[in-house]
């Protein structure tokens, strides 16, 4: 009776250990550049309709700043996004949007902004954190993206919990 306790507790320990491990290897370390486009999670061709279908243009007074590497990309180029946050707190966010990153693509359409591709992974969603001072870097690979006019969504916060109230957008760019 005694061994089998032994083993229960011991069994219970290594499956404790293993989820911890797992769970540290999925966050990106803090100092690395964040989440890109991986293969199997590009962006649909089809766009999504965005739950809130903002056609304010982007603040220009925003301490949280996107801005894209280029105002226009041929298809088939890498489409590299900087996010910065200028804020003196920490800001949060999570990974779950255009091709499992931590901002949204947007087209326009018909006078409307659109967010395109949704992430497929099955998995749970990350938050990150941003610190103050620091820069994310994302890249999305546009060739599954028809020629048009884009922006990039970045929705935050300033807690872990709860919903995404704040927003910050690149200047439009064009694919094609």
């Amino acid at each position: 009776m005694t061994q089998n306790r032994i083993s229960s507790v011991f069994a219970t320990w290594v499956i404790g250990l293993v989820a911890v491990v797992a769970s540290a290897a999925c966050a990106p370390p803090a100092n690395e550049a964040g989440p890109t486009t991986a293969p199997s999670s590009a962006p649909a061709e089809t766009p999504t309709p965005s739950a809130a279908q903002d056609n304010s243009p982007p603040p220009s007074n925003s301490k949280v700043t996107v801005s894209t590497s280029a105002g226009k990309y041929g298809v088939g180029a890498m489409v590299t996004v900087s996010i910065t946050n200028n804020l003196d707190k920490v800001i949060y966010t999570e990974d779950f949007k255009t091709a499992c990153t931590i901002a949204y693509v947007q087209r326009l359409n018909s006078g409307a902004w659109t967010d395109i591709g949704a992430c497929r992974l099955e998995r749970p969603t990350i938050i990150v954190s941003l610190a103050p001072g620091q820069v994310r870097t994302v890249s999305y690979d546009p060739s599954s993206f028809s020629s048009g006019t884009y922006r990039v969504r970045f929705t935050y916060r300033m807690t872990q919990d709860g919903n995404d109230p704040l927003t910050a957008y690149s200047s439009e760019f064009k694919v094609g």
